[in-house]
C-alpha cells in the first residue's frame, strides 16, 4: 500500500507541474492569439510547429521509451555508472541523429509541405516553407528533450523534467510580450525555438546532479545501439500511425475555409491539456513501475496498479468530457476570446472542443494500455492497434468532412482513437488472461452511467440559471457537474471513489 500511495503522491505532483505548465501554455497560445488572431498566416505558422511531428512521426517518444526500459534494467542489473555510461551513449548517437534529421527537413520542405498541406497556395505556401525550415532547424533540441526527461524520469526525478518544460513556456511568453504586437511568423517561430533552447538547458542542469555523463568510448557505432534501435523500432511504428492523425487532420483541414486549420490548433491546446494533465502524468510515473514490476515478475502488483490507474482516470475524465462537450464555447471565450480572436474564431474552435470532447476517455485508456505492454516488451500490439486507428481516422474523417465541414474531422479522430481502446482492450482480454479486467468494465459502466445523469442535470441547469460572464458560468457549471456526477456515483457503490473519500478521511 505504501508503494501504491507513493505512486499516486508523484502523479499529483507531475500532474500539479503539468497543469501549471498547461496553463503558461494557454497564456502563450492567447497572447498569440491576442497579437495575430486566425489567419492564413497563423495557419502557416500552426502548421509549421507541426512539421516535426509529421515529417519525423514519433522518433522522441519511441527512443524515450526504449531507452527508458534499457536503462532501467542497466542500473538495476549492472550499476548506475554503467546504466550512465550507456545514456552518454544515447545522447551522442540522439544529437547525430537529431542534426541529420533536422538538415533533411530544412532541405526538402519546398517539397514536403505541399504535400502535407494541399491547400496551401501562393504567399501562404511560402510562408509555411519557411516556416518550416526554421522550425526543422531546431529538431536535435526536440530529441534532446526526451532523452534528457527520460533519464531524469527514469531516476524518479519527475518533477525536475516538468519545471524545465515550464522554462519554454515562460521564455517565450516573456520575449513575444517583450517584442509586443506587429511581428513576423518568422520571428514568432524564432522564439519557439528560443523557449526550446531554454528547456534544454534546464534539462541539462537537472541532470547534472543526478547524472554523471561521459565522453569516453561513447561511439554511436555499437551493439548496445542496435539493440535500442531494435526495440524503438515497433514503437516508432506504432506511435507514427497514430501521429498521422494529425497529418490527416491538418490536410483536410487546409482545404477549408481561412482559419479553419487555427480553430483545429486551438481546440487541440486544450483537448492536449486535459490529456497531459490527467493522462500523460499518470503514464509517466507508471511506466517505469510497470516495467520494474514486469521484470520482476511480480503480476499481481502490475495487474493492480494497471486497474486502479485504469479507472481512477475514467472516473475523473467521465465528467470532464460531459463538462467540456456543454461549455465549450465558454470555455474558448475564457482562454482565447480577446484582441484579434473576433466571435467567428470562438464559434470555430469551440465546436471543434466540443467534438473532441469524447477523446479524454479514449485517450486515457489507450495510453494506459500502451505503457502496460511496453512494460512487457510486447510492442507488436499497440502498433497493429494504432494502424487500424488511423484507417479509421482516414476513412471517417474525410467522409464526414463532406458532411460536417470542420466537426467532422474532429470526429473522425475521436472515432480512431475509440477503436485503438477497444481494441487494447480487447488484447489485454486475449494475451494477458492472468489480468481481470471486468471489474475495470463494471467501474466504466457505472461512470457512463453517472455521466448521462450529470449531461440531464446540467443541460436544465444551463437553461434556468443564466450566467452573463463565461467564467463564471464555466465555474458554476463545474460545480454543479462534479456534484451531481459524485451523487450519481456513491449510491452505484462505486469502490474507487469511495477509497478516495477514505483516503481524504485519513489525510
Amino acid at each position: 500500500m505504501k508503494k501504491h500511495n507513493s505512486l499516486l503522491g508523484a502523479a499529483l505532483a507531475v500532474s500539479l507541474l503539468v497543469l501549471l505548465g498547461k496553463l503558461l501554455g494557454f497564456g502563450r497560445e492567447a497572447l498569440i492569439a491576442a497579437y495575430f488572431g486566425a489567419s492564413a498566416e497563423t495557419d502557416a505558422f500552426f502548421f509549421a510547429q507541426g512539421m516535426p511531428s509529421m515529417i519525423f512521426p514519433a522518433v522522441g517518444s519511441s527512443l524515450a521509451f526504449a531507452f527508458t526500459s534499457l536503462y532501467v534494467k542497466r542500473m538495476s542489473e549492472e550499476g548506475e555508472q554503467r546504466g550512465d555510461h550507456f545514456a552518454s551513449r544515447v545522447l551522442l548517437t540522439v544529437t547525430l541523429l537529431g542534426l541529420a534529421l533536422g538538415m533533411l527537413g530544412v532541405l526538402f520542405a519546398p517539397v514536403i509541405v505541399p504535400l502535407f498541406a494541399p491547400g496551401f497556395k501562393g504567399s501562404q505556401l511560402e510562408l509555411a516553407v519557411r516556416l518550416t525550415r526554421l522550425t526543422m532547424g531546431a529538431f536535435v533540441l526536440t530529441l534532446l528533450q526526451y532523452i534528457l526527461g527520460a533519464i531524469l524520469n527514469s531516476r524518479k526525478l519527475f518533477t525536475v523534467t516538468q519545471i524545465a518544460g515550464l522554462l519554454y513556456n515562460i521564455a517565450i511568453i516573456a520575449v513575444t510580450a517583450l517584442l509586443g504586437r506587429g511581428q513576423s511568423m518568422e520571428v514568432l517561430t524564432l522564439i519557439v525555438v528560443f523557449g526550446m533552447v531554454f528547456q534544454v538547458a534546464g534539462l541539462v542542469v537537472g541532470c547534472q546532479r543526478h547524472f554523471c555523463g561521459t565522453l569516453r568510448d561513447i561511439s554511436p557505432i555499437h551493439p548496445e545501439i542496435a539493440q535500442l534501435l531494435r526495440l524503438a523500432l515497433p514503437i516508432l511504428l506504432g506511435n507514427s500511425v497514430v501521429q498521422l492523425n494529425n497529418i490527416v487532420d491538418k490536410a483536410l483541414g487546409s482545404t477549408l475555409d481561412s482559419g479553419s486549420l487555427s480553430a483545429l490548433s486551438y481546440a487541440n491546446s486544450l483537448n492536449i491539456m486535459v490529456i497531459d494533465v490527467f493522462v500523460i502524468s499518470l503514464s509517466t510515473v507508471l511506466f517505469p513501475t510497470l516495467t520494474a514490476d514486469a521484470a520482476r515478475g511480480d503480476m499481481e502488483r502490475y495487474e493492480i496498479i494497471l486497474r486502479q490507474s485504469l479507472s481512477g482516470m475514467t472516473m475523473l475524465l467521465v465528467p470532464i468530457s460531459c463538462i467540456t462537450f456543454l461549455d465549450a464555447a465558454e470555455i474558448v471565450k475564457v482562454v482565447f476570446a480577446r484582441g484579434s480572436f473576433d466571435q467567428t474564431a470562438v464559434s470555430l474552435t469551440a465546436l471543434v472542443l466540443a467534438c473532441y470532447a469524447p477523446r479524454f476517455v479514449f485517450a486515457s485508456i489507450r495510453e494506459v494500455l500502451s505503457r502496460a505492454f511496453f512494460a512487457i516488451q510486447d510492442t507488436r500490439t499497440p502498433m497493429i492497434a494504432g494502424g487500424v486507428g488511423v484507417g479509421c481516422n482516414v476513412l471517417f474523417s474525410v467522409v464526414f468532412v463532406r458532411w460536417l465541414g470542420l466537426a467532422g474531422i474532429a470526429l473522425g479522430t475521436v472515432v480512431s482513437v475509440f477503436v485503438i481502446a477497444v481494441l487494447l482492450l480487447r488484447s489485454v482480454h486475449l494475451k494477458m488472461p492472468v489480468l481481470h479486467l471486468s471489474s475495470f468494465f463494471r467501474s466504466l459502466g457505472k461512470q457512463l452511467l453517472a455521466g448521462a445523469v450529470l449531461v440531464a442535470v446540467l443541460l436544465v441547469f444551463k437553461k434556468t440559471v443564466s450566467i452573463s460572464s463565461p467564467l463564471f458560468q464555466f465555474i458554476a457549471d463545474s460545480v454543479v457537474g462534479f456534484g451531481i456526477y459524485l451523487m450519481a456515483l456513491l449510491p452505484l457503490s462505486f469502490a474507487e471513489l469511495h477509497g478516495i473519500l477514505g483516503q481524504f478521511r485519513k489525510k
